[in-house]
């Protein structure tokens, strides 16, 4: 999305289409979190059945899964910050601001940082890990003060609303995720192929519900229809 928004931006910028260009920014960012904070989420409510599924064999312990997933949590919480830089940065490429990005990226190193000093001793690896993701958050909310105050970019209410329903989408998904584990507790901790089946089908049952409950609230959609 990244990659294709920065031709698309740029040429609407040229022509001078300012609201086009924001419509498509918004657009680019409503369909990054569409993507990303479902998956961010699931990956937390389910972390532990990941790790133990994929790596719990062998000289991978128990106690190591258990020594994981915080970390995972950690990483999965800074998914959408991840994704989000990818589509906030061409805005500046587009208007041919490249000095910003990077003052930003060199704060958010130091911020990275600081807080790798600040939660290691406490945390161990997941402080690395939780550092990562507030460092990708600081990145993110670092360009998007500066793009509203250069006015490069303007949230409006059908975003706010469409990130809403999507989040609600997401609570569906975790309750079924959640009722899905409990029902499958004993094939998470049996045979290995009954593991990798019940995380299979717990994947599949977050996936499908969360894209149900997205078509029911149809948040995309709606952008689609007003731009039409």
């Amino acid at each position: 999305v990244g990659t294709a928004l920065l031709p698309l931006l740029s040429k609407q910028i040229r022509e001078g289409n300012h609201e086009k260009a924001n419509a498509t920014q918004i657009h680019a960012i409503e369909l990054a979190l569409f993507l990303s904070l479902p998956a961010a989420i699931a990956i937390i409510a389910i972390a532990r059945p990941i790790i133990s599924v994929m790596f719990e064999r062998g000289a991978f312990t128990a106690l190591d899964t258990q020594a994981t997933t915080p970390a995972l949590v950690a990483f999965a919480m800074g998914l959408p910050a991840f994704i989000l830089i990818k589509i906030l940065a061409p805005c500046f490429y587009a208007n041919q601001d490249t000095k910003t990005p990077f003052k930003i990226a060199t704060i958010c190193i130091l911020v990275n940082l600081f807080f790798n000093l600040a939660l290691m001793g406490y945390f161990r690896h997941v402080g690395m890990a939780l550092a990562t993701s507030i460092a990708a958050w600081v990145n993110v909310m670092l360009m998007f003060v500066s793009l509203r105050k250069r006015d490069w970019i303007r949230i409006d209410p059908v975003l706010k609303c469409d990130v809403a329903k999507i989040l609600f989408a997401c609570a569906v998904m975790v309750w079924v995720l959640a009722f899905g584990e409990a029902l499958a507790h004993d094939w998470l901790i049996g045979q290995q192929w009954q593991r990798f089946t019940s995380l299979i089908l717990l994947s599949v049952a977050g996936g499908v519900t969360y894209i149900a409950a997205s078509w029911a609230l149809n948040p995309i959609a709606i952008r689609t229809k007003m731009n039409r």
